[in-house]
């Protein structure tokens, strides 16, 4: 959802930046122009794919954080239901070394 923003953010920033690039500078050829908007259209397709990328890598990392916290949990506590991973109720105090 928020990569879609971002996206439609990136978007309308080339929109805008494209129509005040006409308006605002005359062109000396039809060429010019041409080859600045494939320029610019090539950039938020790069930056479109860079954050599909990311997007990519971010969903492969939650999903790891979250299978590694299930497993944590299971460690901890392996009588828990598995819906409801929880600690142990009761921490066990370290024995103190009885010296002599």
């Amino acid at each position: 959802m928020r990569q879609s923003f971002v996206a439609a953010i990136v978007l309308f920033a080339f929109s805008v930046q494209t129509i005040s690039g006409q308006t605002q500078t005359t062109p000396t050829s039809e060429t010019s122009e041409s080859d600045e908007v494939r320029r610019l259209r090539k950039t938020v397709s790069d930056q479109a794919d860079q954050l599909a990328a990311q997007q990519v890598q971010t969903n492969a990392l939650q999903s790891c954080f979250a299978e590694q916290t299930a497993l944590l949990m299971k460690l901890l506590n392996p009588n828990a239901p598995p819906h409801l991973p929880r600690l142990p109720q009761r921490v066990l105090p370290l024995r103190r070394p009885k010296w002599p």
